[in-house]
């Protein structure tokens, strides 16, 4: 099959290298602009495309870039784990159109960040393949699995988990892709109540307010929702200054018997 393939982080390196293993063609890569590109060595390598043929998210908007990809006769769009919303020009240009990854369980939690809200809301984690229409994570569900949260998850390891259990669910499903043999079934079908989610909405989860009431389980579920090993987002203000704050969770004991030291 002949492949556009909008990729980045390890879940696009990983489908670059699966792609060409399978001996289908990408015919094209589009990568994220410079400073958000993860993985792009990788991706570049396995993808085994012509320099030519390679383009950044804002090349997507020159028409000859455009009228380029068309000449190149993809039958389908792969976007694994692309950052940004695809025009319609593009989606249009495969034959048989765009499919995406999306580290949620669709119809919940579209958009960004659904790593995070089943921690505030008790929606379900998981992954879902869908074809790629005019709305955001909206077009018909290929497949999706549930992804059990634990009560040591946070949104870091709810995340990692996402991107091997994504990779597995396409090379599942490629087959029949290819085949044109996969489900295509509309969102609306399915019992979940759709939910979309903005960049800056998790912004309203990073503060807590020292002046407001929490119970036990909402506070460390917040902070389950934000805490990364290498980062804060979370704070409190106190006599002025921030706070930084994150939670380490885990279902054995961490703390070590410290040695008795001698005095000398």
């Amino acid at each position: 099959m002949r492949i556009i393939l909008f990729a980045n982080n390890w879940v696009g390196w990983q489908v670059a290298n699966y792609l060409t293993q399978q001996k289908d063609e990408i015919v094209a890569l589009c990568l994220h602009d410079t400073k958000k590109q993860r993985y792009v060595k990788e991706i570049v390598r396995d993808s085994r495309v012509s320099p030519q043929d390679i383009y950044v998210h804002e090349e997507l908007n020159e028409n000859k870039v455009l009228l380029r990809l068309k000449k190149l006769n993809p039958e389908l769009g792969v976007s694994a784990f692309w950052g940004y919303i695809l025009k319609p020009e593009v989606i249009d240009i495969p034959t048989l159109g765009c499919i995406n990854f999306h580290p949620g369980y669709l119809p919940q939690n579209r958009g960004m960040n659904p790593n995070v809200w089943p921690f505030i809301d008790g929606s379900n984690g998981g992954v879902s393949l869908h074809y790629i229409n005019r709305g955001v994570d909206t077009g018909d569900i290929i497949a999706r699995k549930k992804i059990k949260i634990l009560p040591w998850d946070t949104a870091e390891t709810l995340y990692n988990k996402t991107l091997n259990q994504i990779v597995t669910l396409f090379k599942n499903e490629w087959p029949k892709i290819k085949q044109q043999t996969n489900k295509r079934i509309p969102q609306s079908r399915f019992p979940e109540v759709p939910t979309l989610h903005k960049a800056v909405d998790v912004n309203s989860l990073d503060e807590i307010n020292l002046s407001k009431t929490y119970t036990g389980k909402q506070i460390i579920n917040i902070l389950r929702s934000r805490s990364y090993t290498d980062r804060y987002y979370n704070y409190y203000i106190e006599s002025g200054r921030k706070v930084y704050i994150k939670i380490l969770c885990s279902p054995r004991s961490g703390a070590k018997r410290m040695r008795k030291r001698k005095l000398t």
